[in-house]
């Protein structure tokens, strides 16, 4: 196995990096490919690597890195602020551009990105520092937002209440202490009826 130290950085490898790191070699192309060959070093997707067995290799700081610009959110955000109670196979992100989902099965894990307008996706998002990286993830406001722009409108706040905590079952408590100006905020930049019905059904919570 190739020699990797915790400290040792980059995680993350490009070809050109690797072409460096091997320089060597022959043939840096041969010893790369041999690693990939081998598993020693996994091939995410075109032009992105990391190495077998390196600890320090974050799933959420590969999703930025796999699609960009992107940042976490839909069911992998909420499950990270603890909003629904079940486990998040897949990790889904943010993205924009043209308006379709990109999906890449990867070593590593499913990696799913859902399309966002730009005027959406420039606002609400954080950047989370974990040990030495640090990944870009909506906020919980904008995190339930996204969520609730994919899914088809109800008509309802019966059926709203029914979609929010019987289908998506979010957290009660946590949805209500969802910060009011930043929900305000994002939500104008979105047209769907989930979004207005949020807003209705929160505006009854608070008076």
């Amino acid at each position: 196995m190739e020699n990797i130290e915790k400290n040792q950085k980059p995680i993350y490898f490009d070809t050109l990096m690797l072409m460096d790191r091997y320089k060597d070699y022959a043939s840096p192309e041969s010893r790369i490919s041999y690693l990939v060959k081998t598993g020693e070093l996994i091939r995410i997707r075109r032009g992105l690597y990391v190495y077998r067995g390196d600890t320090r290799v974050h799933p959420y700081c590969l999703a930025n890195l796999i699609c960009t610009p992107s940042y976490i959110s839909f069911a992998a955000a909420l499950r990270y602020y603890n909003f629904i109670p079940e486990q998040v196979f897949n990790i889904t992100s943010a993205s924009y551009g043209k308006n379709k989902t990109k999906q890449f099965e990867t070593p590593m894990g499913c990696y799913i990105y859902y399309s966002v307008s730009p005027a959406a996706y420039a606002q609400g998002i954080d950047r989370i520092q974990e040990f030495d990286q640090s990944f870009l993830i909506a906020t919980p406001e904008k995190a339930v937002l996204d969520m609730l722009s994919k899914i088809p409108g109800v008509h309802s706040i019966k059926a709203f209440k029914e979609l929010l905590f019987d289908d998506l079952r979010m957290d009660f408590d946590s949805i209500l202490s969802l910060q009011k100006n930043r929900l305000y905020q994002y939500a104008s930049c979105y047209i769907q009826k989930n979004v207005k019905m949020l807003l209705k059904w929160f505006e009854k919570m608070k008076s």
